[in-house]
């Protein structure tokens, strides 16, 4: 299912939106907007999900387009 980023645009821009999802399929129409994840299996010991938010939050203060971080 491509994830259709237009319902999310209410005051905000492309610059402000990540997607995070384990298909890229999902968000080809926005890649620049996407990271991908590996799958989660209820492993308790993956920690993917938690490693991505806290790198992000480091890196995504003070930047103007998340796509800079992306990319």
């Amino acid at each position: 299912m491509i994830k259709n980023l237009e319902i999310l645009l209410s005051g905000r821009t492309l610059s402000d939106i990540i997607i995070v999802d384990n298909k890229s399929s999902n968000y080809c129409e926005h890649s620049l907007n996407g990271i991908p994840i590996t799958d989660y299996h209820g492993d308790p010991n993956d920690t993917a999900l938690f490693d991505l938010r806290d790198y992000l939050m480091r890196r995504l203060p003070g930047i103007d387009d998340v796509r800079k971080i992306i990319k």
